[in-house]
């Protein structure tokens, strides 16, 4: 055993293992051994303040090397970041180290590989794909529902008329255009006026020159009976993919939504858009674009709200 410095405030006990103690190479080490091979087994190991290693199955001697094939794991403090790291590597060989996890001081975790989940798997935030050059694209994840598969905005899993159950897509909108779930939307050409003072996350100022080509156009409320620009209804996001920002508006792509509508209508009803700004209303007449069909009835003749299963294409009927 060689040792250079060992302080404890209390008792430094180990069983049945010798310890090494080293400054090679300008680091310090702390090796346990097992007595059936002599490999390190377990290490500490540092260089700096920014620099502090606990190795499993594996040690530093100039460089990292394996002492169990197919088991080498470390946990590093490196800047400010703690990283998991993992390799495969025969006992004596070198280690080249795969980042399977890491988490800065702001809390944010990046995981380099896949996640399993045998049970339930929470998330009440967003998740952000963070790697190659597309800036705009996300994905957000809501609070798991009961008996969801993925998270979902359901609340405690009652489905209610303001429950969306649906896959989203976001698009861009005017800024203080009024939109709100469950209203009803229209195709737009051209950008959005958003773009000339909204910033991304990363920061970066969204100008004439920047906009991703597929994002020159925007979504209105709709305002015209049988409109055949009319594309949805912007979603309470039970998934949703796209860019992200306040002037983004999810419109559900498949499954279940809330829908503003005008009476009367009733269950199958095959909707479209209305007079009544953001509502839709029963399509009747031939080749009438629709969004969806009604899973409820509403026997009013003002407005109200039902759920709507999103279909969209052209409908005909007999009236």
């Amino acid at each position: 055993m060689s040792v250079d410095k060992i302080s404890s405030s209390a008792n430094l006990n180990v069983s049945a293992c010798p310890i090494c103690v080293s400054s090679v190479y300008e680091y310090r080490t702390v090796q346990w051994t097992v007595s059936t091979d002599n490999w390190p087994v377990l290490g500490l190991l540092n260089y700096s303040h920014d620099n502090i290693n606990i190795i499993f199955d594996g040690y530093f001697d100039g460089g990292w090397k394996s002492s169990d094939p197919g088991s080498s794991y470390a946990i590093a403090k490196t800047a400010d970041k703690l990283i998991f790291r993992y390799d495969v590597a025969a006992a004596g060989a070198a280690v080249t180290w795969n980042i399977g996890m890491s988490m800065n001081t702001a809390g944010l975790i990046e995981i380099d590989g896949k996640i399993q989940a045998d049970g339930e798997l929470e998330m009440n935030g967003t998740v952000d794909n963070n790697t190659g050059d597309n800036e705009y694209y996300w994905t957000t994840i809501q609070p798991v529902a009961a008996n969801a598969f993925l998270g979902v905005n359901a609340g405690d899993g009652e489905i209610g008329s303001d429950t969306s159950l649906d896959f989203a897509e976001t698009f861009p909108s005017n800024l203080n255009s009024g939109i709100e779930a469950a209203d009803v939307v229209v195709i737009a050409e051209g950008t959005a006026n958003a773009y000339m003072t909204a910033t991304t996350v990363t920061g970066k100022e969204l100008t004439k020159d920047n906009i991703p080509k597929q994002e020159m156009f925007h979504v209105e409320k709709a305002t015209k009976a049988k409109d055949s620009l009319v594309i949805g209804v912007v979603s309470t996001a039970g998934i949703s993919i796209g860019p992200r920002g306040p002037q983004y508006l999810p419109i559900g792509v498949a499954g279940r939504v809330p829908v503003k509508v005008v009476g009367p209508l009733k269950f199958g009803d095959h909707l479209t858009s209305s007079n009544v700004p953001g509502h839709a209303m029963v399509a009747r007449g031939k080749n009438v674009p629709i969004i969806g069909m009604a899973l409820e009835s509403f026997d009013g003749d003002g407005t109200g709200k039902i759920q709507m299963l999103i279909k969209n294409g052209f409908y005909t009927t007999g009236e």
